[in-house]
Order: structure tokens, then sequence, then C-alpha cells
């Protein structure tokens, strides 16, 4: 179990131009650092401080962690100049993250003893009348309303919702930027299109060009 209060390196084995002022980093550890979608970082370079970041990668390789970075201050405008093959400090991660458990249609043990119209099934639901169910154990779907680098730590619920939630969950998202070219991780929405969660792309001021959506997020 990895010790969130010990630093440990990281080298840059990627980066990408996001949009104006961002930049996103791929670090490699030499050993596993597994997080879950809520959760944040601490990335620390010596001499330039330390901060938190929220991942934003899919959580396949657990020696790799993926980060959104904005260039604010001291600390991220060095990770801007800094090169493939440079070395970070990383430690973490922090936090309980979301409770995804709650998209899981199981009962509560005290609840379900209660309810005469439930029975436990073999694969451990419990099956029966739906009208005892408690609104906690309905089927849930998800909205997400976020502008800007709000879609960082989401991106990472994103890309591994096979892992956090049901199936059969449907995904609404309604994001907004100030700009077409202020948009975070565009190659992967028609990827998202396609998986069915149903993206609506909403721009401050309208411009030319522009078909979708006009308002402030």
């Amino acid at each position: 179990m990895i010790n969130p209060y010990q630093t440990l390196t990281a080298q840059i084995t990627d980066i990408k131009d996001e949009v104006l002022n961002m930049k996103r980093f791929w670090l490699k550890l030499d050993e596993e650092f597994d997080y879950s979608p809520g959760q944040i970082i601490f990335l620390s370079i010596p001499g330039f401080g330390e901060a938190a970041f929220a991942p934003c990668g899919k959580s396949d390789d657990k020696r790799t962690v993926e980060l959104c970075v904005r260039h604010v201050g001291k600390l991220t405008g060095k990770l801007h100049a800094m090169k493939i093959g440079e070395s970070v400090g990383i430690r973490g991660p922090f936090g309980h993250g979301w409770p995804l458990n709650n998209f899981q249609n199981r009962h509560p043990e005290p609840f379900a003893k209660s309810q005469d119209k439930l029975r436990e099934g073999s694969d451990g639901r419990y099956e029966g009348d739906s009208s005892t169910l408690p609104q906690n154990d309905k089927k849930k779907n998800i909205l997400i309303v976020v502008g800007g680098m709000g879609l960082v730590p989401l991106r990472t619920l994103l890309l591994n919702r096979e892992k956090y939630l049901p199936l059969e969950t449907k995904i609404q998202i309604f994001y907004g930027a100030r700009t077409p070219d202020d948009f975070l991780f565009k190659e992967n929405f028609d990827q998202w299109k396609e998986w069915g969660i149903d993206l609506h792309l909403t721009i401050d001021k309208a411009c030319s060009g522009w078909n979708e959506c006009v308002g402030v997020v």
C-alpha cells in the first residue's frame, strides 16, 4: 500500500499543448499508484514548491498519472518549462473520491431486512416489489454541468465509466467554455458520443461558424 505522505519520483514521458496556457503531462512512476475519480495528488518540484492537482486520465496503467495543468504561477510555470525525461515529485492520493458506490443498485442491510416484500437474490441484489425500494436504490443517471477546467477531474470518471458505473447509467453533460478554442479534451468528444454520452457544448458568446449552444455555464 502506498504511503500518501511519501514523495515518489515520476518522470515526464509525454507533454501535449492542450489550450492556451494549459498543457497535459504524462508522468511515469516506478511503482503502482492507484487513485479513484474525485481524488487529488500533490506534485512538487524542488525549489518551486508543491500544489494539488486532479488526475484526468484512464486508470488502467497504474504506473502512469495524467495531469492537465494551467500556467498560473511559479510552480506551474516551472512545470510548463520542463521537458520529456525530467522528473517531478508525486504523493497521494488524497481524499475519499466521489461516492460512486451509491450508483450500485444494492440495499443498505438494515433497510433490506425490514422489508417484507423484498428478498435477496443469488447475485446479492434484492428482488420483489420495486415500489418498496428507497430512492437511493432506484436507477440513477448523471447530469454534469461544468465549465472550463472543471472537466479535468470528471474526465477520469468518463474514461473509466465501465469500472465505476452500471452499464445502464445515462450520462448527460453540458460543458461550457469562453470560445471554441478553449474546450479541453476535444479528442474525446466524438468517442464519448459513441459511448452514448449526451454531450452539449456551449460558448459564452456567439461567433462565426458556431452551431451549438450559446450561454455561460
